[in-house]
């Protein structure tokens, strides 16, 4: 089943608690990305859950957070879900790996499974960990857990019947990402452009952006080339 219009749902730097830093850089990269969305006149609505990183982080607040983003997925139907948040990887325990969206709260590839309908496209940018200062939890960057926890939460996502996935492989640099993820909606959005030619395009701006970073080539992309988001009628 696939939703009736081109909604969009954007969530960035949900509040993980006191062992995870506020992620600056996810929250910049959910601004640009909902403010290129809502430009593409093919998208009908978007909804974003952004929580700024100069803000307070209460207690209260990050069950809220968290309740607030699960309660999202089910509230509307969506073709698009882009995340921008901090990511875990525990093989030896699936159900604490996934987007960190509170403390010890992990929204995993089952749970975004059971959306329904299916989304088309689903974008995880679970590596802003660049800068996580050492002795902090969460994935260790030179240790592979990154690449594990996209292609994880990637294949579970092709197997609920997502269309296209893009996950970050690795840490990214901030500015490259939003130089990725801005102009891959641009390229679908707006100009109409299939899966494969707006991951081209924005491997293009990431390295134009961070020219030193490897940025342009941390992203794991999967499933149909050829999609396009087009309205279902058309």
């Amino acid at each position: 089943e696939r939703a009736d219009d081109l909604r969009a749902l954007v969530i960035g730097n949900p509040p993980a608690g006191a062992a995870w830093p506020q992620l600056r850089g996810a929250y910049d990269e959910a601004v640009a990305v909902t403010a290129t969305l809502e430009q593409a006149g093919l998208l009908g609505n978007v909804d974003s859950y952004l929580f700024d990183p100069t803000g307070p982080a209460r207690a209260e607040d990050l069950d809220d957070s968290a309740a607030s983003v699960e309660n999202a997925l089910f509230e509307s139907e969506y073709r698009i879900v882009h995340i921008a948040a901090h990511g875990a990887f525990d093989a030896a325990n699936p159900s604490e790996s996934g987007v960190v969206i509170g403390p010890g709260t992990y929204l995993t590839a089952q749970f975004i499974g059971q959306v329904q309908p299916v989304p088309d496209l689903v974008f995880l940018n679970c590596c802003h960990l660049g800068k996580v200062d050492e002795g902090q939890d969460g994935p260790n960057p030179a240790s592979g857990d990154f690449a594990r926890l996209g292609a994880s939460l990637a294949q579970e996502l092709i197997r609920s019947g997502v269309r296209a996935v893009v996950a970050a492989g690795w840490a990214v640099d901030d500015r490259a990402a939003t130089a990725f993820a801005s102009t891959f909606y641009h390229q679908l959005c707006h100009l109409g452009a299939t899966f494969g030619e707006a991951v081209f395009s924005s491997r293009q701006a990431a390295f134009r952006a961070a020219p030193n970073s490897n940025t342009w080539g941390a992203y794991q992309c999967y499933g149909d080339t050829g999609l396009r988001l087009a309205p279902l009628n058309a």
